[in-house]
Order: structure tokens, then sequence, then C-alpha cells
């Protein structure tokens, strides 16, 4: 899955991949707009682990029970004035 976060002047100023395997990865894409020591960098994982939730990649780790994973998400999504879209590329034909 992509994420695209618009900058200013409706400009994307950002181009992610978020990769779900065992836990959510945010990586930095491959694009040319990111120099090049820092594409397909990892910057969070999220991790739920069926008890809570935990986000690694910050300075410090962060645990929260899935309560205050909701809390966080809506302060967080209360406080964004970024416009972000989640797109996923989709298989057209496989040869």
């Amino acid at each position: 899955m992509q994420v695209f976060v618009e900058g200013q002047d409706n400009q994307l100023e950002h181009d992610y991949n978020l990769d779900r395997l065992d836990a959510l990865e945010l990586t930095r894409s491959n694009s040319l707009q990111w120099n090049e020591e820092c594409r397909g960098e990892s910057l969070l994982t999220l991790i739920d682990d069926g008890n809570c939730v935990v986000i690694k990649g910050l300075k410090n780790k962060i645990k929260l029970d899935y309560s205050e994973f909701l809390q966080l998400l809506i302060i967080l999504a209360a406080h964004n004035t970024t416009k972000i879209e989640f797109r996923e590329s989709k298989l057209i034909k496989k040869l």
C-alpha cells in the first residue's frame, strides 16, 4: 500500500510504503524525491501482539493498551490538517 502526503500548494511532498506482514511497517519509498541514502528506510513499525499495540522506530518504543491506542489515534486525527491518501496497487494481469 502506498501513502501519499500532500504538502503546500497541493503538491505531493512525501511518498511512503506501508506494508502489512506480521506488523504494519512504514518505510520511505524508493522514489527519486528521497535522497538515495534514505530510500527504502524503515521509519516506524506498529505491532499488535493481541494484548497491546507496540510502536517501534521512535526514540523510545511506545507500548499502548487498545484504549490508549484509540485515544492517541483520535487526538492525532483531530489535530491533522494534512491530506493523506492510501492507495493499493492491483494486479491487472499475470503472465
